[in-house]
């Protein structure tokens, strides 16, 4: 491996001495070894910039691969330099393949595939056979495999018994369940949020109660087995509050949310955009600021891409006949650093929930806790630390550099279903440092 040497960065980490300071950092064979203010040895390869950031790697949950079965969507080698360009170190992945990620043979073909990549790729277990809501399957052989936890993915458990079921087969080594809470029977041909505008356009709506009810079902099991629940993607205010509660009652629960959900409404889609159509759908403005209040008082733990890599005839039809999702993997800290603002809304809708004065200004330790930070937490994986000594599993950005994604540097997914392509975003991944690779534009 190559020593490096990063000249003047701000770090990024506020649990570190270093926190705030703008310093040198050299990193020798995989191995932070010294920083401060220093002298580049001869010997090592020079990173620069006018408002250069460090930070712990960051990880990504609950992306899509499309290996096993769809690779022409996205494999494991292409996910992972996805991954490396939007700043990532470490990928955790959706078991929705074919075949599915359901036992131990698909979860070690995961891991093994992924071992040469320069991301770390972590696989979940399906919680049910095909991620068809009906038979378990075989947790404790996926879990001793490498599953960093289990859930249906883009599916949402819809039988209440299966999942009390899985949440207490976990209790034997304390394992995680994640679902994404979706009740298909209260919307079961819906295509963006049920409001005002889904009515003049014309689209079937999927009300907040589609979530809210099955979120509710979720906790009450939760507290019934004891277990460990994530939430993943929430999207409305109900949810948000449900899962305030829920912690404030000492529930082993924690959640997500997805970049987009922060950054937009659902007036994204009132000009038919397919490229901004989404599961769950973006919501109501005041569902939005719920979610940024929720991200602010610890209520959700991080954020995701939720890519979604999707061929083009996926996308490029009719909004009502297009598929859901967006690879977002490439773009997520450009689209959170660009448009997502802490402050309050012109109508005030944020006011209830205790919005920071100084969040704005702090933006970036906000995004790395919940990039870095969050995920890794809620996975219980171990959390890097920017210290002398510790493994360089470090990202480095430059929150005030502008570039256009496909153009100033080439795009790495084999999808391209992202609004953002060809659109000028501020904030860029300059690259990574991770145990055994790295990764520099």
């Amino acid at each position: 491996m190559a020593n490096w040497f990063i000249r003047q960065a701000r770090v990024v980490d506020p649990r570190s001495n270093y926190h705030g300071q703008v310093v040198d950092l050299l990193l020798r064979d995989g191995i932070i070894e010294d920083i401060g203010t220093l002298k580049p040895p001869p010997d090592a390869q020079l990173i620069e910039g006018q408002s250069l950031c460090v930070s712990p790697g960051w990880m990504d949950v609950g992306a899509q691969c499309g290996d096993p079965g769809f690779e022409w969507r996205e494999d494991i080698e292409s996910l992972a330099r996805a991954a490396a360009a939007g700043g990532y170190t470490a990928v955790a992945v959706l078991p929705n393949t074919k075949p599915c990620l359901h036992s131990k043979a698909e979860i070690m073909y995961v891991r093994d595939k992924a071992a040469n990549c320069a991301v770390e790729v972590l696989p979940f277990g399906a919680v049910s056979l095909d991620a068809e809501g009906r038979d378990i399957t075989e947790f404790i052989d996926m879990h001793h495999a490498g599953a960093v936890g289990f859930t249906d993915g883009s599916h949402a458990i819809q039988h209440s018994g299966l999942m009390r079921l899985a949440l207490l087969y976990v209790k034997a080594f304390d394992g995680l369940i994640l679902n994404r809470p979706f009740d298909r029977s209260l919307a079961p041909d819906g295509q963006i949020h049920e409001s005002a505008l889904s009515a003049a356009l014309g689209l079937p709506g999927i009300p907040p109660l589609a979530e809210e009810l099955m979120l509710q079902r979720d906790l009450y099991l939760a507290d019934y087995t004891g277990s460990r629940l994530h939430i993943s993607d929430l999207s409305t205010a109900g949810g948000v509050e449900l899962v305030r509660r829920a912690k404030a009652r000492g529930l082993r629960v924690t959640a997500s949310v997805t970049a987009m959900h922060l950054c937009f409404s659902e007036e994204a889609v009132s000009e038919f955009d397919p490229l901004f159509k989404l599961s769950p759908p973006l919501r109501s403005e005041e569902d939005r600021q719920a979610l940024i209040a929720g991200v602010l008082d610890g209520t959700i733990d991080f954020i995701s891409s939720q890519h979604t890599p999707l061929e083009e005839e996926a996308k490029k039809r009719a909004f009502s006949e297009a598929a859901f999702g967006v690879a977002g993997i490439e773009t997520t800290f450009a689209v959170l650093n660009t448009c997502l603002s802490f402050g309050l809304s012109a109508n005030k809708t944020a006011e209830p929930f205790g919005l920071s004065a100084n969040a704005e200004q702090d933006k970036a330790a906000v995004l790395v806790e919940q990039l870095a930070f969050g995920p890794r937490r809620v996975l219980g994986l171990p959390v890097p630390h920017l210290a002398k000594a510790e493994p360089a599993n470090i990202t480095v950005f430059d929150p005030e550099e502008e570039w256009i994604p496909a153009q100033t540097r080439p795009w790495q997914s084999k999808s391209r279903n992202n609004p953002f392509i060809g659109q000028t975003l501020k904030g860029r991944a300059r690259g990574f440092f991770f145990p055994g690779a790295e990764v520099v534009k």
